[in-house]
């Protein structure tokens, strides 16, 4: 009898061994060892007024994006027209985001019942949680976006979330020198498929947890709710485009919430990491609808800026721990600590 249990304890050992030696080779986890899936949700969060064939064009691409299983949300701010001539193409975008029918669920359509103006829009529709993993993306109803503008805008959060000199991240190309508003395909000779800038995108801005909530707390304490105040938010001691926009953009039309987000990311030392894709493709594009930007239709309204990503390439999301980092001239600093 001690015989046959040697036998059976030394079967069992041998097989508890090679299941240890298959799970080292083979790097398989231990179940109870196994790390957790990080939490990742995101929140798409669409800003509308009374452009309804525009955001119906948006939400046609968000419905058509692939989110590989994971569950997003999505609501929809839409303000009352500075122009109460505009009703009716407002009345007619909240039924469009209203009846809009969604994989994930119904939208959260919030209806503003006066003119709360761009930079409420813009500061506040996303009501930011504090529950880890948590995101946001915001949108302009203008815009429209790739297939797998979700698919990179995840790895890409993930991965730059825990770096503190990343403000946000952004959908759109790097194509204009801030210094002076020079058109130009930024870090176009570089060789990893994101860059960080320091101008601020806002064609699909994702700005991280860590930042915005800093953000809004010091914007709501110097400006407005409409974005007025004795507070003008020139970046000093830079000859910058974005400073000449601040003196009509801002100053007079109240129409530049990204002033105070510039100023904010410069005086924090702050970028935004924009992806570098092949040609002018991008993972969304800017229409350049008549509205508050654009004032009168040109030759350009209507035409998206650039091609959207419609394949996907696991190059996409080979990021570098420390991407190169560009200054206000469109070019590598000469600092890269």
């Amino acid at each position: 009898m001690l015989c046959k249990a040697s036998a059976a304890a030394f079967v069992i050992v041998s097989a508890l061994l090679l299941i240890l030696l298959y799970r080292m080779i083979h790097n398989v986890p231990s179940p109870k060892g196994s790390p957790a899936r990080p939490t990742f949700h995101l929140q798409l969060v669409v800003l509308t007024a009374d452009r309804p064939d525009s955001l119906e064009r948006l939400l046609a691409s968000i419905r058509a994006a692939h989110y590989d299983g994971d569950d997003v949300t999505l609501r929809i701010c839409a303000d009352f027209p500075r122009n109460a001539s505009r009703r009716p193409e407002h009345e007619a975008c909240v039924r469009a985001a209203k009846g809009f029918t969604f994989a994930h669920g119904a939208p959260t359509v919030v209806v503003h019942a006066r003119n709360v103006g761009m930079y409420a829009q813009w500061y506040d529709c996303w009501q930011q949680t504090d529950r880890p993993g948590h995101y946001a993306v915001i949108i302009e109803d203008d815009l429209e976006l790739s297939p797998f503008f979700y698919r990179w805008l995840k790895a890409a959060v993930q991965f730059y979330a825990d770096d503190a000199s990343v403000f946000s991240v952004a959908l759109q190309r790097g194509g204009l020198v801030a210094r002076d508003g020079t058109a130009k395909d930024i870090c176009s000779t570089c060789a990893d498929p994101v860059f960080a800038y320091r101008l601020f995108a806002s064609l699909g801005a994702a700005p991280l947890p860590r930042h915005w909530r800093p953000f809004r707390e010091w914007v709501h304490t110097v400006s407005q709710p409409d974005g007025s105040g004795d507070f003008v938010p020139y970046v000093p001691n830079e000859t910058l485009i974005t400073n000449k926009w601040v003196g009509v953009a801002h100053v007079q039309r109240r129409t530049m919430p990204t002033s105070y987000l510039i100023y904010y990311m410069w005086q924090h030392g702050l970028y935004t990491v924009y992806p570098r894709l092949p040609g002018h493709s991008a993972f969304v594009c800017d229409h350049r609808e008549i509205g508050m930007n654009f004032q009168k239709k040109v030759n350009t309204t209507g035409i998206c800026d650039s091609s959207l990503v419609s394949h996907w390439d696991p190059e996409y999301i080979k990021f570098p721990r420390r991407p190169v980092r560009i200054g206000w001239d469109g070019i590598p600093e000469l600092r890269q600590d």
